[in-house]
C-alpha cells in the first residue's frame, strides 16, 4: 500500500497528456479515476469525490453517457456518495451506472455484476434490506453460474450475502452462509489464510453485527481498462 509513489507515478504520467494520451481520453480518464481509487483507499473521500464527480463531467463531455469508462466512473462515484452518507446522490450514481451496463454490456457482465453489490451495500446502509437481499442473490446466482461457487468474487459476494442476514436477525441462514464461506475459503487458501480467519471469527458469533463491514465489495476489482492488475477488490476490491 504504497500510496504515495502510486500517486507521484500517475501523476507524471498524467502530466504527459497532452503529448501521449490525446488520441485516447478513454485511457487518460481511467488512470484519472485510479488517482481518485487511492484517495478513497488513503480514507481521503473528499478528495475522492472532487475528483470523480470533475471526471464524471469530463467523461458525459468527451466520451458520452453509456461508454464504458463514464458507466464505471458513475459507479466509483456512487461509492463514495454511499461512504459519505450522500444515499441520494449514490443511488441515482448507481441505478445510472446500472442502467447503462444493463444496456450496453448486458445483465450478466462482471461489471454490472459489480454495480449491482455496490447498489446492494447501499440499500442495506439504508435500511432497504430486502432490496439488499435481492440484488446480492442476483449477483450470487450470476457469479455461481460464471465462476463457480469456489471463486474469490463469489464467495466475496456471500459474505456480504450472510452479514445482511445477520443485519435482519436471519441468523440461521447467516449461519449456514458463513460456514459454506469458510468451508470454501478453507479448501481455497488454507485454515490460516486472513480471509478464513476472519470468516471463521465471525461465524462463530454470527449476532455480532460489528464485523459487518470487513468484506464489503466496495469496489470490484474490475473497475477500469485497460486492468491495472486489479479486479474486483473485496472492500475491490481484500
Amino acid at each position: 500500500a504504497r500510496f504515495e509513489l502510486a500517486l507521484l507515478l500517475l501523476d507524471q504520467i498524467l502530466a504527459e497528456y497532452p503529448a501521449v494520451w490525446r488520441q485516447d481520453v478513454a485511457t487518460f480518464m481511467n488512470l484519472r479515476m485510479e488517482r481518485a481509487l487511492i484517495y478513497q483507499q488513503q480514507g481521503r473521500l473528499s478528495s475522492a469525490e472532487s475528483e470523480l464527480e470533475t471526471l464524471a463531467f469530463d467523461a458525459f463531455e468527451q466520451l458520452g453517457p453509456v461508454h464504458t469508462t463514464t458507466l464505471l466512473v458513475m459507479n466509483a462515484l456512487g461509492q463514495i456518495y454511499e461512504r459519505r452518507g450522500k444515499y441520494d446522490l449514490a443511488e441515482l450514481a448507481l441505478l445510472r451506472a446500472l442502467d447503462g451496463m444493463n444496456q450496453t454490456l448486458g445483465r450478466d457482465h462482471p461489471d454490472a455484476a459489480g454495480t449491482r453489490n455496490n447498489l446492494a451495500v447501499l440499500y442495506e446502509s439504508q435500511g432497504r434490506l430486502q432490496e439488499a437481499e435481492g440484488l446480492y442473490l442476483e449477483t450470487l446466482r450470476q457469479l455461481q453460474s460464471q465462476r463457480g461457487a469456489m471463486h474469490p468474487d463469489t464467495l466475496a459476494i456471500s459474505n456480504n450475502l450472510a452479514y445482511l442476514y445477520m443485519v435482519m436477525q436471519a441468523y440461521a441462514p447467516a449461519e449456514r452462509v458463513f460456514k459454506e464461506v469458510v468451508a470454501d475459503w478453507t479448501e481455497q487458501f488454507g485454515p490460516d489464510h486472513p480471509r478464513t480467519l476472519k470468516a471463521a471469527k465471525t461465524e462463530l458469533c454470527p449476532g455480532d453485527s460489528n464485523h459487518r463491514a470487513q468484506y464489503r465489495l466496495r469496489s470490484i476489482k474490475r473497475r477500469t481498462r485497460p486492468r491495472f492488475v486489479q479486479s474486483w477488490d473485496v472492500a475491490s476490491s481484500a
